[in-house]
């Protein structure tokens, strides 16, 4: 264990004072950021999962815009763009999947 010393006060309102040592203070720092860090890392987890979430919200409402062909909306050149681009990324990443 470690030594905790009282110092000379130095102003005549101080009664005592405990001087803390470097070892120990070392030691309370690695912990408290070792404590922070996991709590910043849990938070940044949750956050990027639920953009990640969000994001498949979005590609699954956009490729079934595009199977239906636009949702109503004119413009079916342009969905079939974006249907091109939608299978063309997922069969780029089976192939991906695969080749590991």
């Amino acid at each position: 264990m470690s030594q905790i010393t009282p110092s000379q006060p130095s102003a005549p309102g101080v009664q005592r004072q405990i001087t803390l040592p470097l070892s120990k203070a070392v030691e309370i720092a690695y912990k408290s950021i070792r404590l922070r860090l996991s709590r910043s890392l849990l938070v940044t987890s949750g956050i990027v999962l639920a953009l990640a979430f969000l994001v498949s919200i979005q590609t699954s409402e956009a490729v079934v815009e595009a199977t239906r062909g636009g949702g109503g909306r004119e413009g079916g050149e342009e969905t079939d763009i974006t249907w091109q681009r939608v299978v063309y990324t997922m069969k780029d990443k089976t192939l991906e999947r695969k080749a590991l």
